[in-house]
């Protein structure tokens, strides 16, 4: 009778052990997602703020851009040119700088992806496109 009973406390130690690490998993299971949770709640709001920011920040420049055209306006005028030209040669001399500035900034975004390889994936798909397509055009 005293190995049985030996068998059965051993063997509810067993139990006990499984239950309680089944519901450590569990715990800290919970505890993972409401850590997750937490940290994406977070992210979402600062990722708000962030875009908001960017937002407002884009309407300033383009306040700055109308006040530079009509700094540039007033500046050809007194440097003589007519307010009829001076009306639109301002705002083209500021949308052509902004424009070259806007595609300097693009050109040096798609070097640097495609020095990281990001680009390349896209390059060699449409050199087969072209090369497939060639092949069809050539054997109709």
């Amino acid at each position: 009778m005293d190995v049985r009973s030996s068998d059965q406390s051993f063997a509810n130690l067993i139990r006990e052990l499984r239950d309680e690490a089944t519901l450590l998993v569990r715990q800290e299971v919970a505890l993972a997602k409401t850590e997750v949770t937490e940290k994406a709640k977070r992210i979402t709001r600062n990722v708000i703020f962030m875009a908001a920011g960017a937002a407002v920040a884009f309407a300033a420049g383009l306040v700055l851009l109308l006040a530079l055209s009509e700094l540039l306006f007033v500046g050809l005028v007194r440097a003589g040119l007519g307010t009829e030209i001076a009306a639109w040669l301002g705002p083209l001399l500021v949308g052509i700088a902004t424009g070259i500035v806007g595609w300097v900034l693009v050109n040096k975004g798609k070097r640097g992806l495609a020095e990281q390889g990001f680009l390349k994936s896209k390059t060699k798909a449409a050199e087969k496109d072209s090369y497939w397509l060639k092949q069809k055009s050539v054997g109709t």
